[in-house]
């Protein structure tokens, strides 16, 4: 047998109690008298005088004046909270009430700002760009049919027999909505996005120009070494009017892509 000596807490059943009831509310202290009420027949409450009041109010009184005796005491306030801060551990929140109030939520979409589509921000220009009932039509036409990369996905012989418009017509007004905001929606190709993106920002670069026009193919395998001899440039001259391409969006759509892109960040 080995003998150990532990230093242990003992609470008296008393203060166990009245450390329990101690937190609680009066709402919640009127479940629990009620709630033993219902177990113990044997218990009973007792209804208050005239007598008692009068001599609880006068009690009350007393008690208020020795309040604030405490709080002008700074030592008294500290023994409080240290009397708080010590027992915290034995508070038995088994009695609390969860029978509170229930407040509607409110809806977390008021708190969500709806980002702009790529169709919105598009039909916002074409109304501030086409005034013309007809022309509003075949531009609303045209801009429902930009996928999200932002190219137009049918051909302007399907826009002319749904429309009934001539191709003169439909191709001044895709004109004008390649110059909306980003450049380059509407564009039936890879090429002339890039293009158009290089005469919008006004870029001095005829090589970078000639690259997009005849040896895109090339570009997009990444045959750096067949431009430079087609062109006669060192391959340090190619690059330079490589980055220039590269510079440029090819999927303009993309600004407005309702998308998100989801970020896996791991536990180190």
């Amino acid at each position: 047998l080995h003998q150990k000596q532990v230093q242990k807490l003992v609470l008296a059943p008393a203060l166990q109690q009245a450390i329990k009831l101690l937190p609680l509310t009066n709402l919640e202290l009127i479940e629990i008298i009620d709630e033993e009420l219902s177990k113990n027949p044997m218990l009973e409450v007792k209804e208050e005088t005239a007598d008692e009041n009068g001599g609880d109010k006068q009690s009350e009184r007393k008690e208020d004046k020795d309040k604030t005796q405490d709080l002008d005491d700074p030592l008294q306030i500290d023994d409080d909270k240290d009397f708080e801060k010590y027992f915290k551990e034995y508070f038995d929140n088994r009695f609390r009430s969860y029978s509170i109030e229930k407040k509607e939520a409110p809806a977390y979409e008021n708190f969500v700002s709806n980002s702009t589509t790529l169709w919105d921000h598009l039909n916002w220009q074409a109304n501030l760009t086409f005034f013309n009932d007809d022309e509003k039509e075949i531009a609303r036409y045209i801009i429902g049919n930009v996928n999200e990369d932002g190219y137009l996905t049918v051909s302007l012989e399907e826009i002319r027999k749904e429309m009934g418009a001539s191709l003169d017509d439909i191709e001044v007004i895709r004109e004008k909505i390649k110059q909306f905001d980003p450049i380059g929606i509407g564009s039936l190709t890879l090429q002339e996005v890039l293009l158009t993106q290089i005469d919008y920002f006004e870029i001095k670069d005829d090589i970078a120009r000639r690259i997009v026009k005849e040896d895109l193919s090339l570009l997009e395998k990444s045959k750096f070494s067949e431009i430079c001899k087609k062109l006669d440039l060192s391959l340090a001259e190619a690059r330079f009017h490589i980055d220039v391409i590269k510079s440029l969006d090819p999927t303009p759509g993309r600004k407005y892509s309702q998308e998100k892109t989801f970020y896996i960040i791991p536990d180190i």
